[in-house]
């Protein structure tokens, strides 16, 4: 088998057919799978992989069979040919790995297209070595993608089955809902400790000035934007699918935030308009299926090679349109979200360290404060019987000198509840009730919540644990497991599955 292999190699590489079809595939392949590899959660659906497809396998070729076709034999630059596929192929196989490692920026690519047409005028006559290069290059990423695929055939979805009939809840109280999401603030018990050490009573009297219930001790389930926000519109515990590639992204987070989850459903269910407003496209850069009646980002505006940062829109501006939009209607939901304060540097080679993190998250979080400000006034003042809830989604993470730190098993109580401390504040209409006497977890807002509209304490009977959870990779066997339990204590219990 390896000596038949071994001659079909040499017979290709000696071969003086020309092989436009082979060196497209070639240029395209190895950067598709990396980019794959690096980005699996990207193209988890069948559109966005034959999409990518077209990129980086289809256009090369293509581009093969033009540079024959312009250096043909009738053609005033024929001599070129004998060059024509080494260059297509060394400028394509450049040109599509530095977009899919850095982006479109133009700067990489003159820099890399220089240094491929250069090395393709040196190495033009050895196309097909070069080509076998490659081809190999692209099965070693293939062998590291047998996992990706493997998770996706057997990927069993069924965390995600509700354990009682809360998807026909039918509300009685129809206020319009604004969900705002300041990332990485918070909870106010934890600012006032050693690591935090700020003084925030001006915000928080603030928003008892308005009426909001603080929540003290609050904490979310799971330690980054996309697992907690994937569970709390889930409405269940998913333990970061852990046997899927521990410490990746949750398969199909991103679509279950934009709308393809139960909260959604319900929510439509009862007549509500649905809004999503956002600061970045960091959602939707996998082009998922937004079921948002209106979001902020179009999603032709990203680019295809986008990480989630490269553009900022003007969120209050924004809200103030789709606000403005509906007049005085009722029934509406808005999602606010916004990246601040967010949490200290995610790797060490950006870190400055633990005290200069610190520093930086205690400036924006003056940062965050007045921009919830503004826009907790401007919502009070135009709907004061509306549902106001301000829930961060995870932690600051400070007290470490990097949230990768954390992957590290810790001891210390305050570190640990750094990575899951979240603020809640809550303005219900003006009644007194106990319906939240056990919201201690982003998980069951909202539960708590449809529980409250449709005055059924029924569906406060399947309430999620209130534990957190962490992968860990350092001081104990990788895996997932219960950082915090229901009570809040610290403990350090593997999730089995």
């Amino acid at each position: 088998m390896i000596s038949k292999l071994r001659q079909y190699i040499l017979d290709f590489v000696n071969s003086k057919k020309e092989v436009p079809i082979i060196a497209g595939i070639a240029a395209g392949l190895y950067p598709f799978l990396h980019y794959c590899n690096a980005n699996f959660t990207y193209i988890e659906t069948t559109k966005r992989v034959f999409e990518f497809l077209g990129i980086f396998i289809v256009l090369p070729v293509l581009v093969c069979y033009l540079a024959l076709l312009l250096t043909s034999s009738k053609s005033p630059i024929k001599s070129l040919r004998k060059l024509a596929l080494t260059i297509v192929n060394f400028t394509a196989f450049c040109f599509l790995i530095i977009v899919s490692v850095a982006g479109l920026k133009s700067s990489y690519i003159i820099i890399g297209l220089l240094i491929a047409i250069s090395l393709a005028l040196l190495f033009y006559k050895h196309l097909k070595k070069i080509v076998v290069v490659q081809f190999l290059m692209a099965l070693f990423v293939m062998l590291q993608l047998v996992r990706d695929v493997y998770g996706v055939i057997i990927y069993d979805d069924g965390w995600k089955d509700l354990p009682d009939n809360i998807e026909q809840v039918l509300f009685k109280k129809h206020p319009n809902i604004y969900l705002i999401q300041p990332d990485g603030y918070a909870n106010f018990s934890e600012l006032q400790n050693e690591l935090y050490d700020i003084d925030n009573h001006k915000f928080e009297d603030f928003l008892s000035t308005e009426n909001f219930k603080l929540y003290q001790n609050h904490r979310s389930n799971y330690t980054s934007t996309l697992y907690s926000n994937a569970s709390l519109f889930m409405m269940k515990h998913h333990y970061y699918n852990f046997n899927r590639n521990i410490g990746s992204e949750l398969r199909h987070a991103r679509h279950m935030i934009v709308g393809n989850n139960p909260v959604h459903a319900i929510l439509k269910n009862n007549g509500y308009k649905t809004h999503l407003i956002v600061d970045s496209p960091y959602f939707l850069v996998n082009r998922p299926d937004v079921k948002y009646d209106y979001c902020n980002v179009e999603i032709e505006e990203i680019p295809y090679f986008s990480e989630g940062f490269d553009f900022k829109k003007d969120v209050f501006a924004d809200f103030k349109l789709a606000y403005n939009s509906v007049g005085s209607s009722k029934r509406n939901f808005f999602f606010i979200e916004r990246y601040l304060p967010g949490h200290i540097a995610t790797h060490a080679n950006k870190s400055k360290n633990k005290s200069e993190e610190k520093k930086l998250y205690q400036e924006r979080l003056k940062d965050a404060n007045h921009w919830l400000k503004t826009i907790v006034n401007e919502i009070c003042t135009k709907d004061p019987e509306g549902i106001v809830i301000i829930m961060a989604d995870h932690g600051g993470y400070v007290g470490f000198n990097y949230t990768e730190e954390s992957k590290t098993k810790q001891t210390d109580k305050d570190l640990v509840y750094s990575m899951f401390t979240t603020a809640l504040a809550i303005k219900w209409p003006n009644e007194d009730f106990d319906i939240d006497e056990k919201l201690k977890t982003n998980v069951n807002l909202f539960r708590v919540l449809f529980s409250y509209l449709s005055e059924d304490k029924m569906y406060l009977n399947n309430l999620e644990q209130n534990s957190s959870f962490g992968v860990i990779k350092n001081g104990a066997p990788l895996g997932v497991y219960e950082l915090v339990n229901e009570k809040g204590d610290l403990v350090f219990e593997a999730i089995k599955n």
